[in-house]
């Protein structure tokens, strides 16, 4: 008689383990992004504050110093 043993399938599903070390290592990368948006937003309202409503500005690259020694600027 042949015993009966069966062949495990490959699985189709996350498992809950799974599930719940994506879901840490989201918070993980999100705790890391949040301080950052955080820091940007207050640089912003505090360059707002400092402008004038009326007045146009452009925003330029600084100039090359090395280009202008080389005479190319």
């Amino acid at each position: 008689m042949r015993s009966l043993t069966r062949v495990p399938l490959p699985s189709k599903a996350f498992s809950m383990v799974e599930l719940q070390v994506a879901l840490a290592l989201l918070g993980i990368a999100l705790a890391g992004v949040v301080p950052l948006v955080v820091v940007q937003s207050k640089q912003i309202r505090r360059l707002e504050a400092h402008l004038d409503d009326d007045v146009t500005y452009y925003v330029t690259p600084p100039p090359e110093r090395w280009a202008s020694r080389l005479g190319a600027a």
